[in-house]
């Protein structure tokens, strides 16, 4: 068997190579997917039995306390987005987790130095739909590690309720959330 070689011209192999390098320089990096993991414990109201403690008062998704996290990814079993930005004397964030029917986000969140207000909505198992802060009232954030991109707090809300839905006044305490590889604008 005898192979007949075809003359290539030198410049094909120069543009191709030159296509090549061209689109890898022009490409930016893709970014790490968002990270991020939340615990929240639902208790009881001032005035109130919260129907949310039963079969269990905790909703979480991943794990984090305030000196561990194991986060979930974006794309891997859940769906995680979130901003980090800095402000002045601090930052604003937002974020939310979305993993099978157990959902947690968290807008509107000014921190100033250390302590910061925000909203929080809830839902999981244990809720019969989206728990959110009662009229006029917002959840209290202290602020353990946060930079541009990431945040690590831990938030209470004094009163959470379904709205719309009588006879399901909460409070939820003992919340911590961290998000990583935010957006930062």
């Amino acid at each position: 068997m005898s192979f007949v070689r075809f003359p290539v011209p030198r410049v094909a192999f120069g543009f191709a190579a030159w296509c090549a390098i061209a689109s890898a320089a022009c490409s930016d990096p893709v970014p790490p997917a968002a990270r991020g993991a939340f615990t929240a414990l639902f208790g009881n109201a001032p005035g109130n039995s919260c129907p949310a403690t039963t079969p269990s008062p905790k909703l979480s998704v991943g794990v984090v306390t305030e000196y561990d996290k194991a986060t979930v990814a974006d794309g891997d079993g859940a769906t995680v987005s979130c901003k980090v930005a800095p402000i002045s004397g601090g930052l604003a964030a937002e974020g939310s987790i979305v993993s099978g029917t157990t959902s947690f986000s968290m807008s509107n969140v000014t921190i100033l130095g250390d302590t910061g207000t925000g909203n929080v909505r809830l839902r999981g198992a244990n809720t019969t739909g989206t728990y959110a802060p009662s009229t006029n009232t917002s959840c209290s954030f202290k602020l353990l590690q946060g930079d541009s991109g990431r945040i690590w707090t831990k938030f209470e809300c004094p009163t959470m309720e379904i709205p719309g839905q009588p006879n399901s006044l909460c409070a939820v305490y003992g919340g911590i959330a961290v998000f990583e590889n935010c957006a930062t604008e």
